[in-house]
């Protein structure tokens, strides 16, 4: 196996310090006094050499990855995969990597991917959660990881969030079918519990109600 360059390869072959090799490859070199002359030359023989940074050990020092853990139900849903790229795109303007993993709406494999991803030492997390899963929110809550919950969240838990108004959403859209003369209307769901489904049988129920229609489960 090919050896892997260091910071001490190169500041053998440049004749300099580990610690003046660092400055110029983190770009601390101007506020550390480094010699135009010798930065260039560390970089001449860094990128000769083929030097790439150790990243693991940059974040265990910087206690940073620059990467984003991104979870989601099923990456090759549309819904999700649209807004995983819209994610990724945001998140590169910030210099951060997104890493995806799909949940497959099961809480088991959900935190098998969480797990995975925290040995990788990601900044935080994005997550789509799934049924089931509110004690493993709770786990990242009591770890003090950074996280932010997408599409839905839990009742009488207290995180961030991000969700359209699904009440809205569903009292706007029946809405729409009452006025174009649609009075048989049915709404599919799954009856979990799940306070986004909630939210849509309220504004479907509210919607027939003002307007006279019966409604029925």
């Amino acid at each position: 196996m090919k050896k892997r360059i260091s910071l001490k390869d190169i500041a053998d072959a440049v004749g300099v310090s580990v610690s003046l090799v660092s400055y110029v490859l983190n770009n601390k070199g101007k506020e550390n006094r480094v010699a135009e002359e010798t930065a260039k030359r560390i970089r001449e023989v860094a990128k000769e050499l083929n030097y790439r940074p150790n990243q693991i050990a940059r974040s265990l020092k910087s206690q940073r990855s620059q990467s984003i853990g991104l979870i989601v139900a099923d990456i090759s849903n549309p819904f999700f995969a649209n807004l995983a790229r819209t994610i990724e795109d945001e998140a590169h303007t910030k210099n951060y990597t997104v890493i995806f993993g799909s949940s497959d709406e099961n809480h088991v494999k959900l935190k098998k991917v969480l797990d995975f991803l925290t040995t990788r030492q990601v900044d935080g997390f994005i997550l789509a959660p799934t049924h089931g899963c509110k004690e493993t929110i709770i786990e990242l809550q009591e770890q003090n990881i950074p996280f932010v919950l997408i599409d839905w969240y839990f009742e009488g838990l207290f995180t961030n969030y991000v969700i359209i108004d699904n009440f809205q959403a569903s009292l706007d859209a029946t809405n729409h079918l009452l006025k174009r003369g649609h009075q048989r209307m049915v709404l599919d769901f799954i009856p979990v519990g799940i306070i986004h489904f909630k939210d849509r049988v309220r504004g479907y129920e509210t919607a027939l109600k003002k307007g006279g229609y019966r409604f029925g489960r």
